[in-house]
């Protein structure tokens, strides 16, 4: 019974740890909200950005190489 018991307050120790974290976490906060939503944003619009000339880039690289068969 003393394992399960410790089983249970490890447990219930760890709930309340990541409630805790969640609750104080400033990326969640109404304050930071819109901010932490906008570097997001510009994190993504960055990605497919990098996303985009490299599918340029493949696409005339393999352009060059079909003209250079003919």
């Amino acid at each position: 019974m003393a394992y399960k018991d410790l089983q249970y307050s490890l447990r219930k120790f760890e709930s309340n740890v990541r409630s805790h974290i969640a609750r104080k976490n400033p990326l969640q906060s109404a304050d930071t909200l819109p901010l932490v939503m906008w570097i997001a944003e510009e994190r993504l619009m960055l990605k497919m950005m990098r996303l985009s000339a490299e599918h340029r880039l493949r696409t005339a690289q393999a352009f060059e190489k079909w003209i250079g068969q003919q």
